[in-house]
C-alpha cells in the first residue's frame, strides 16, 4: 500500500535516504520489504523486522523516531490466511467450546485489558484496549459479537464469554474459535507472495 503517515498523522521518512533525521536500522536488506528495495518502498509503512505487529514507519518528526501506522486489515469472511488470522471478518460467534460470544461493544468490556496470552512490551500498550482500527470490521460496532483477533493473539481468532451468567457480578472467559484455514490464499484474495510471506498479520 501507499499509506505514508504514521497512526498520529506524522509524515513518514523514506526508508532510502541520504540525509535521514532519524537513522535507519543498517540490518534492514532489500529483501525485508515486499517491494523488494527499500527505495521501492519510499516513505511508505512496511514491517520489515517486526518491529510492531503492524506496518510502521521513521516519522520526520525530530521527537518521534518511528511509529506505528493505521493500515486497515485485510477482510476474510470464510477463512484466515495468517496464524493469528487478524484479517478474518466472518460470522463465526460461537467458541470452540460453543458458547456464544459476547458483543465486543459491550459496556462492560469496552476497557477489558487483554493480558493473556500475549505479552505486552511498553510500545504494544495500543493493543490492551482494543481500539477500533484492530478490527477488519473497522470498529468494535461493526464487529459485532463475532470471533475477531484484534490483540494479535497468536493462537488465532477468540472472544469473551461470560464465566458465570449467575454471578452478581459479571466476570468473563477468553476463549478461541474454530476459524479454518484457507486452503490457499491466492484463491481468496490476489496478492504479493513476496508481502504475504514477510507479513505477520496481514494489511493491505
Amino acid at each position: 500500500g501507499d499509506i505514508s503517515r504514521s497512526f498520529s498523522g506524522l509524515p513518514c521518512q523514506y526508508w532510502d535516504t541520504n540525509n535521514p533525521l532519524h537513522p535507519v536500522d543498517t540490518s534492514l536488506q532489500d529483501a525485508d520489504f515486499p517491494d523488494r528495495s527499500k527505495r521501492m518502498a519510499r516513505n511508505y509503512c512496511r514491517n520489515p523486522n517486526h518491529q510492531y505487529a503492524m506496518p510502521w514507519c521513521y516519522t520526520l518528526d525530530p521527537n518521534v523516531i518511528d511509529e506505528p501506522c493505521d493500515v486497515p486489515l485485510c477482510s476474510y469472511e470464510d477463512c484466515r490466511i495468517t496464524g493469528p488470522g487478524m484479517e478474518y471478518s466472518g460470522s463465526l460467534n460461537r467458541t470452540s467450546s460453543d458458547r456464544p460470544c459476547i458483543f465486543w461493544s459491550e459496556k462492560a468490556i469496552l476497557n477489558y485489558e487483554i493480558t493473556q496470552n500475549v505479552t505486552l512490551q511498553p510500545s504494544d500498550e495500543h493493543k490492551r484496549k482494543l481500539p477500533d482500527y484492530r478490527f477488519p470490521d473497522g470498529s468494535r460496532k461493526l464487529a459485532g459479537n463475532r470471533c475477531r483477533n484484534p490483540n494479535g493473539d497468536p493462537s488465532g481468532p477468540w472472544c469473551l464469554v461470560e464465566r458465570d451468567s449467575m454471578a452478581l457480578k459479571t466476570s468473563y472467559d477468553m476463549e478461541y474459535c474454530n476459524v479454518p484455514f484457507c486452503d490457499t490464499p491466492g484463491d481468496h484474495k490476489s496478492f504479493s507472495i513476496i508481502e504475504y510471506l514477510h507479513s505477520q498479520y496481514f494489511y493491505c
